[in-house]
């Protein structure tokens, strides 16, 4: 109904197509309960991308301490609660914005060539971004297109004008560009994996231990985060019984394989020591945090062993990727 502007209604012998063209304004929490940087909006909201393919903006609120908005909103509250007339006064009558809102709405906008040329540019650069593997809330589709022509419009009946300007798509391009970009994320703190083994005598890598807990920059991590599930994606489908490519994966093993798609970037042995320990910490992330990757049992282990006292394996434990891991996500 919010992509067709229709619905089908079929009951009792009745078969109609009506019309719902309707502005939806929706808001959703957290599923947390409070937004976590470290995710994406869509993870943050647990909505499908379909569905949030279909709304033109998204806008997220963050209760971020600030001393002026927090003074300021204590202060229209008390005001309120003190009932002191300024505090509830609008800028304009109700009846004043109602008479806009019909007015605006009578307006029928044309879209300029010069408009129409802009709007094609903005929607391949829009593609074309995406394309660089972004971690936004959705992809770009024709339906960002068919949004940047309604915002146009909007903006076009709020300016009271009957011609779609460039202006008006510039500012609804940067709008759609603010609401599909990810609010900004700060680095991944992850405490250093004590099961790490010890670094080798002749390295020449300082001898200190590693700080506790470590950051690794949001670039590096997704970096990290996706080869790794992607190579767990391709090992999962792999048949069974290819000795060659099982269904899981030892940890070490899946390191090994990173570093391999990553030793032209790595100089000496200090950089392979470093991005070995960072897969590995990102590999623990990902199963204690968020649950994306799941490491089991080995078949010859007993299932009453304590996990404690069960020795691990040299190669560190089996890991496999969730059944409902999305790697659009």
């Amino acid at each position: 109904a919010m992509e067709q502007q229709t619905i089908t209604i079929a009951k009792a012998g009745i078969h109609a197509t009506l019309n719902a063209r309707c502005a939806v304004l929706a808001a959703a929490n957290p599923v947390a309960g409070r937004y976590d940087r470290r995710l994406t909006l869509r993870q943050n909201v647990a909505m499908s991308a379909p569905i949030m393919s279909r709304f033109d903006l998204f806008f997220v609120v963050l209760d971020a301490a600030s001393d002026a908005a927090d003074f300021n909103t204590a202060r229209h509250i008390v005001a309120v609660h003190q009932r002191r007339p300024a505090a509830a006064a609008a800028p304009f009558a109700p009846a004043a914005l109602r008479r806009f809102v019909r007015f605006a709405r009578a307006i029928q906008p044309a879209l300029r060539e010069d408009a129409a040329r802009l709007l094609w540019c903005a929607y391949r650069d829009l593609r074309q971004d995406d394309a660089g593997a972004a971690r936004n809330a959705y992809r770009i589709t024709v339906r960002q297109l068919e949004s940047l022509i309604r915002l146009s419009e909007a903006l076009a009946r709020a300016h009271c004008v009957d011609v779609i300007t460039p202006a008006h798509v510039r500012e609804a391009v940067r709008l759609l560009r603010r609401s599909i970009v990810h609010v900004e994320m700060d680095d991944v703190d992850i405490a250093a994996d004590e099961d790490n083994e010890p670094l080798p005598a002749d390295s020449q890598l300082a001898p200190e231990p590693l700080p506790q807990p470590t950051s690794i920059r949001r670039d590096h991590f997704e970096r990290i985060r996706a080869m790794l599930a992607l190579r767990l994606h391709a090992v999962s489908r792999a048949d069974a019984a290819d000795d060659a490519d099982p269904e899981s994966v030892r940890r070490d093993d899946l390191v090994d394989w990173y570093l391999s798609q990553r030793e032209d970037a790595l100089a000496d042995e200090a950089d392979l020591a470093r991005e070995s320990h960072a897969a590995k910490m990102v590999l623990k992330y990902m199963a204690s945090v968020e649950g994306c990757v799941i490491a089991i049992r080995d078949h010859h282990e007993s299932p009453a062993a304590d996990a404690a006292t069960e020795p691990e394996h040299p190669r560190g434990p089996l890991l496999m990727l969730h059944p409902n891991f999305s790697l659009a996500s």
